[in-house]
């Protein structure tokens, strides 16, 4: 006999992970809005977050040989696929910043007029 929700009443729903990723991600970007600089850092450390949950949440989802077995058999696929993906989230984000910060610092495109004169 299969007991359920020994594991799911304990863990985040896709909602919930999505959500705190997103809030977590904007702060650090919005960081990162003031100086280049500042969004270099918050970039390094939005790869460095997003490196340790993914692992976190490949190693709860595929690693641990109890556990593991259990989380695929409550939560489902579709719970670690939404697990991984928002692990990207601070990377994302605050790569997103830094690259505007980049374009914003060395406007690659020059403003041209109707004729294409610059």
């Amino acid at each position: 006999m299969i007991f359920l929700a020994e594991i799911a009443d304990k863990m985040p729903t896709t909602l919930q992970m999505w959500s705190a990723m997103i809030i977590y991600s904007v702060i650090m970007s919005v960081l990162g809005i003031i100086h280049q600089k500042i969004a270099l850092i918050m970039f390094v450390i939005g790869g460095i977050i997003s490196l340790f949950l993914l692992y976190a949440s490949y190693h709860e989802a595929f690693l641990e040989s109890f556990f593991s077995q259990s989380v695929q058999d409550e939560m489902g696929a579709a719970w670690i696929v939404n697990s991984l993906a928002s692990s990207l989230c601070p990377l994302l984000f605050t790569g997103t910043t830094f690259l505007w910060q980049l374009k914003k610092k060395s406007n690659l495109v020059p403003e041209t007029d109707a004729n294409g004169m610059q």
